[in-house]
C-alpha cells in the first residue's frame, strides 16, 4: 500500500504541482515554527520524518512503541537518536523542558480521546518552545496494517476543537470530502482526484476556509 501511494504521489506531484503546494502550504509552515538549530523529538515517529526533509542536519530524537518501525528508521538513518517506548509515559522517559519542539505527526488519532488529551499535556511538559500536532480533520476510519496494530484510527480531532484548545490551525491537503482512507482521493481516476483536491487546497487557503480541510496542522506555544 505505502509503495503504491509513493509512486502515485511522485507521478501526480510532478504532473499536478503537488510538490509546489507541499512546499508553499506545508513545509513552509514547518520552517516557520521549527528552526534548524532546534532540538526536536518526534512522537510515534515511524519510518519517515517531515522535519528531516527540510533540515538534513537537525537534531531529531524519535520515540515509537513499534520495534519494527524503529528498526526500519535506523536502517534508513532518519533520526539522530532513537527511543523505543510508550508516548503516554513521556514523564518517565524524558525530563520536563528537555526539547525545543515536540511534534506528533499522524499520532493522536491512534489514541482514544482521554489518551489524546493526556498526550497533549505530556507534549507541553516536555517542550521548551512549542508543540506541533498533525492529524486528520475529524475522525477518519482506518484499520491496522503492516502488522502494526498501532495504525488503527481510534479518535478524531477537528479544526474547531483544536482551535478551542488554543492551537493555531493550518488546513492541509484540500477539501475534506475529496479524500478518504490513507489520504487517497475519492474521485477516480486517482490522478484526476488528486488534481481536483490540489485545486481545492488552493481555494480553501485563498478563501480562508481551512476549517473544511482534510487534515490540520496544530501549533501551540509553550513558553
Amino acid at each position: 500500500m505505502k509503495n503504491t501511494l509513493k509512486k502515485i504521489r511522485k507521478f501526480t506531484g510532478i504532473l499536478f504541482f503537488e510538490y509546489i503546494l507541499e512546499e508553499k502550504l506545508f513545509y513552509s509552515i514547518l520552517r516557520r515554527y521549527v528552526n534548524e538549530t532546534d532540538k526536536v523529538i518526534e512522537l510515534g515517529a515511524g519510518v519517515s520524518s517531515h522535519i528531516r526533509i527540510i533540515y538534513k542536519d537537525i537534531d531529531i530524537t524519535a520515540i515509537d512503541n513499534h520495534n519494527a518501525s524503529i528498526t526500519k528508521a535506523i536502517e534508513k538513518n532518519i533520526y539522530t537518536n532513537y527511543i523505543e517506548g510508550d508516548v503516554l509515559k513521556l514523564n518517565d522517559i524524558l525530563e520536563a523542558n528537555s526539547y525545543d519542539v515536540v511534534v506528533a505527526f499522524d499520532l493522536i488519532e491512534h489514541l482514544d480521546k482521554n489518551q489524546g488529551e493526556q498526550l497533549i499535556q505530556l507534549m507541553k511538559n516536555v517542550a521548551r518552545k512549542r508543540i506541533i500536532i498533525y492529524t486528520p480533520n475529524g475522525f477518519l476510519p482506518q484499520p491496522a496494517y503492516d502488522n502494526n496494530l498501532f495504525q488503527e484510527h481510534i479518535s478524531g480531532w477537528s479544526y474547531n476543537e483544536m482551535r478551542n484548545k488554543g492551537f493555531k490551525i493550518f488546513g492541509i491537503n484540500g477539501l475534506k470530502q475529496l479524500s478518504g482512507m490513507y489520504s487517497l482521493p475519492i474521485i477516480r481516476p486517482i490522478v484526476l482526484g488528486i488534481f481536483i483536491r490540489n485545486i481545492s487546497w488552493l481555494i480553501l487557503k485563498l478563501l480562508k476556509l481551512e476549517k473544511y480541510s482534510f487534515a490540520i496542522m496544530c501549533i501551540k506555544e509553550t513558553k
